[in-house]
């Protein structure tokens, strides 16, 4: 362009007053519109995602870029958006690189918190294991107890829970025609249930075994031996008794656990009620009550922990002692002692479908074939 074109552009600008200007003020307004909108981002950013962190810079410097734009087309005014523009992306992607610090330190955190917890559930799987081994290797094989005569058919089932409770039985012959039968639940769950539970189980045949007298003196030693040594106020209900396998003369205890079922030939099972008395464990000097029944031969002795009748489906709904029977109905006077009990634990399993075992599954079935065994 001609020198003498610009110098008559100039003229005439000055002439028709329509020269840009820049006010004074101009430096004070872009610094605080600088400031308001670094304040805004430090306060924000940190507290939003990265995407909307983003649109909020984006906007900014739209709204810096469209000021100074209408200022100088309509107004004449020279507002700088350049500066602040550059200012504050250069606040936004510190505060960027910031998050990106902090999530990265996060990150390595949360990794080795991860870790950590790996090796603890893994420990504590290994005990749990380790506690379902000893909680079954100290359980009797029904299959082959010592001495037991011919004339007593006898089964036991225990399915431990995922998380290991404190279910037990023993099964042993104390003489030549008597027979003693045990069924118990420990409280609490994990590793102390199944310690205390080996320890219950070891005092009650240590009782049985020295000493003389009714189920219920025996219990009553047993639960004064238990409850001597018992900080932390665990307790265990236990159905007990002794079989005399000539006669079919039962004499049993209850201890506040489940209570057993006679299934006889031409009738429904029966609940066998008892007095009963406290958990093994809560009181010591407590008195049992001796409960007496008498087997008929084909009759049978059904004994279950509370992990039956309470197993649940995903629907909450309950197993429930309404089942048991319904079950215990349906058995013929054939059916084996370990076909009941199988069928039992099968039955309830079937019913609880997927959902997740929360308590042991113990069946304890005797079953008196005939008087005056070998």
């Amino acid at each position: 362009m001609d020198g003498v074109e610009i110098q008559a552009q100039f003229i005439e600008n000055l002439i028709a007053g329509t020269r840009l200007k820049r006010p004074e003020v101009a430096r004070f307004g872009e610094g605080a519109a600088l400031l308001i909108a670094g304040i805004i981002l430090i306060f924000l950013v940190p507290r939003l995602s990265p995407s909307i962190g983003s649109a909020l810079f984006v906007g900014m410097a739209l709204i810096f870029l469209a000021v100074g734009y209408g200022a100088f087309a309509n107004a004449r005014l020279l507002l700088d958006p350049v500066i602040p523009t550059f200012s504050i992306a250069l606040i936004f992607l510190t505060l960027q690189l910031g998050n990106l610090v902090e999530a990265d330190r996060n990150r390595r955190v949360l990794s080795a918190n991860l870790q950590n917890q790996r090796l603890q559930n893994a420990r504590m799987t290994g005990e749990l294991n380790a506690a379902r081994e000893m909680q079954k290797s100290i359980l009797p094989n029904p299959d082959s107890i010592e001495n037991l005569p011919s004339n007593v058919d006898v089964h036991a089932v225990l399915e431990p829970a995922k998380e290991v409770g404190g279910d037990f039985y023993d099964l042993f012959m104390i003489d030549d025609h008597r027979f003693f039968f045990l069924i118990a639940d420990v409280s609490g769950k994990g590793v102390p249930a199944s310690l205390f539970m080996a320890m219950s189980k070891a005092l009650c045949k240590s009782t049985v075994m020295n000493e003389n007298g009714s189920v219920a003196d025996l219990i009553g030693t047993a639960n004064h031996q238990i409850s001597m040594d018992n900080p932390k106020s665990m307790f265990v209900t236990a159905v007990a008794g002794i079989l005399d396998t000539q006669t079919g003369e039962v004499q049993f205890c209850n201890a506040g656990h489940d209570t057993p079922y006679r299934c006889r030939q031409g009738s429904a099972p029966e609940p066998l009620e008892s007095e009963g008395g406290l958990p093994l464990g809560i009181m010591e000097g407590f008195t049992y009550p001796t409960e007496h029944q008498k087997l008929q031969p084909g009759d049978a002795l059904v004994l279950i922990t509370d992990g039956v009748n309470e197993a649940i489906t995903v629907e909450d709904t309950a197993y429930g002692t309404d089942r048991v029977l319904n079950y215990l109905n349906n058995i013929t006077p054939d059916t084996s002692a370990k076909a009941i009990s199988n069928g039992l634990h099968d039955d309830v399993i079937s019913f609880v479908g997927d959902n997740e075992q929360f308590d042991d599954i113990t069946i304890v079935v005797i079953r008196y074939l005939s008087s005056g065994g070998d």
